[in-house]
C-alpha cells in the first residue's frame, strides 16, 4: 500500500497518481440501514472521481468527465451504480480505477465487497487524467 488516509483527511492532488495505469482503494465500512454520503472524492467539476452513496441509498463509484450523472457509463467516464441494498452490513469495500492515463485509454472501474466482485464498468473512450487536480477527501 502506498498511502493511507484517515477519515476527513484532505488528499493533495499529488498524493494519488491520477495518471497511473491502476489505482486501488479500500475502506472498511459499517453501513446503516439507509446509507448516504461521501466515501471519497478527488478532482474538480469537469474531471473527477467519486465513491459514495446517493440520497436514495445507491452506491456510486465513478471516474472521468463530470457530466455522467445517470446510472450508466459515458463516453469519457466510467460509472458503477449499485441500487440500495446491493451491499449491507460491515465489510471492506475495494475498488480499482484503471486507464485514464491517455485520451485513448478507456477508464475501467472494478469493485469488491467483502472479497466478492460487485461490478465492473468501462467507458467507451479515455480521458487523462481520470480525476482533476483539486484536492479530495
Amino acid at each position: 500500500m502506498t498511502n493511507t488516509f484517515s477519515t476527513g483527511t484532505r488528499i493533495g492532488s499529488s498524493e494519488i497518481d491520477r495518471f497511473s495505469s491502476a489505482v486501488i482503494f479500500a475502506c472498511d465500512l459499517d453501513l446503516p440501514d439507509d446509507p448516504s454520503g461521501l466515501i471519497w472524492e478527488q478532482g474538480g467539476n469537469a474531471v473527477g472521481a467519486y465513491a459514495g452513496f446517493r440520497s436514495d441509498g445507491a452506491l456510486v463509484i465513478r471516474a472521468g468527465l463530470g457530466y455522467t450523472l445517470g446510472q450508466v457509463s459515458g463516453s469519457q467516464a466510467a460509472l458503477l451504480y449499485l441500487p440500495k441494498g446491493s451491499i449491507s452490513g460491515s465489510g471492506t469495500l475495494v475498488w480499482e480505477i484503471t486507464g485514464g492515463n491517455s485520451s485513448s485509454t478507456p477508464i475501467q472501474i472494478r469493485a469488491w465487497w467483502k472479497g466478492v466482485s460487485i461490478g465492473t464498468v468501462i467507458s467507451t473512450h479515455g480521458v487523462a487524467p481520470w480525476a482533476g487536480g483539486n484536492e479530495g477527501t
